[in-house]
């Protein structure tokens, strides 16, 4: 399991240290530390690199319908949206989950994969 989360490396560390999840992921990507942060390819290449995954073998969740959905998906990794209050589906997005059903729904979507 991967982050890629765009923002600067501070803010973004700093999330991470408090919520401690370091340990918990097998890599970490900041866009602040890339050539470019989510959608562009180049972010979610050095996700898939650090990963040593194919696109079709990995699923990215994210909530963004551009930058997390789309953005995966224009490189062929099956995408699952987390929907607020309201929010419609991405077009491009396999899957989608309610975020406080996130827990519960996330790893039977990603098992269907």
């Amino acid at each position: 399991m991967g982050v890629l989360t765009n923002g600067p490396v501070r803010a973004q560390t700093a999330k991470l240290d408090h919520l401690g999840w370091w340990d918990d992921f097998d890599t970490v990507h900041v866009s602040g530390d890339l050539p470019a942060g989510k959608p562009d390819r180049r972010a979610f290449e050095a996700l898939l690199a650090g990963l040593d995954a194919a696109p079709e073998e990995t699923v990215f969740v994210g909530d963004h319908p551009v930058e997390d959905v789309a953005g995966a998906a224009a490189l062929g990794i099956h995408t699952v949206q987390v929907l607020g209050d309201g929010d419609e589906p991405a077009p491009e997005a396999d899957a989608s989950v309610a975020r406080d059903r996130l827990a519960a729904d996330l790893p039977g979507i990603v098992d269907s994969f």
